[in-house]
């Protein structure tokens, strides 16, 4: 029973792992388009 638990446990910090990866991922690339289309507007203005 404690092997299964750990086991469980084990997954759990692994997904919460790769939630939180994927998390920063797709801020950054929020951040990046923002960025983009900062300067996009940028050029049209020149």
């Amino acid at each position: 029973m404690l092997e299964e638990l750990e086991k469980l446990q084990d997954e759990l910090e692994r997904l919460q792992t790769e939630y939180a990866l994927e998390y920063d991922l797709s801020m950054a690339v929020r951040r990046l388009d923002e960025e983009i289309n900062y300067w996009m507007e940028c050029q049209e203005d020149d």
